[in-house]
């Protein structure tokens, strides 16, 4: 790749989404409704807090800890892995896709996520029809600049 012109990010040149870009200045009634649906999850050291192939049932924020991030090919191997930085929001894409996680996230510390379950989360966006709109526009943006870095890229 050519690092002057590609930021590369993990296994795809798509940026990570955090929670505060996504749910940052809200309402003081939205934020209540947000607060109510986040529930914290605990995972040990070396736990698996999805792999490649699950149906999510949550998008997960990490809120304290260190996790990794793999993504490996057809034959179990890894072809890329990063940290999961703090306040990242995994599993987004895949549950508002109803598709299967194409990444794994293993702790390597014990790590306190929190969980917005499928349901509690879709709810929440009919809800917060300006939440909806700064979904897809945080969406759209990173679609844009994963294909300038895809397109810009030497391989």
């Amino acid at each position: 790749m050519n690092v002057r012109t590609c930021k590369f990010y993990g296994h795809f040149v798509s940026p990570p989404y955090f929670a505060d870009e996504l749910f940052c200045d809200l309402a003081p009634r939205s934020e209540d409704s947000l607060r109510m649906i986040r529930r914290p999850k605990e995972f040990s050291k070396n736990d698996t807090v999805f792999a490649a192939g699950d149906l999510p049932d949550c998008i997960y924020i990490l809120n304290s800890g260190q996790a990794r991030l793999t993504v490996t090919n057809g034959i179990n191997k890894v072809t890329s892995r990063r940290l999961v930085k703090p306040d990242e929001v995994l599993g987004l894409n895949e549950l508002l896709a109803n598709s299967f996680c194409q990444m794994n996230v293993e702790t390597i510390t014990p790590c306190v996520f929190e969980c917005l379950r499928r349901q509690d989360f879709l709810r929440f966006l009919d809800d917060e029809p300006a939440i909806c709109y700064r979904l897809l526009s945080v969406i759209a943006s990173n679609s844009q600049q994963s294909y300038t870095n895809f397109s810009t890229a030497t391989f």
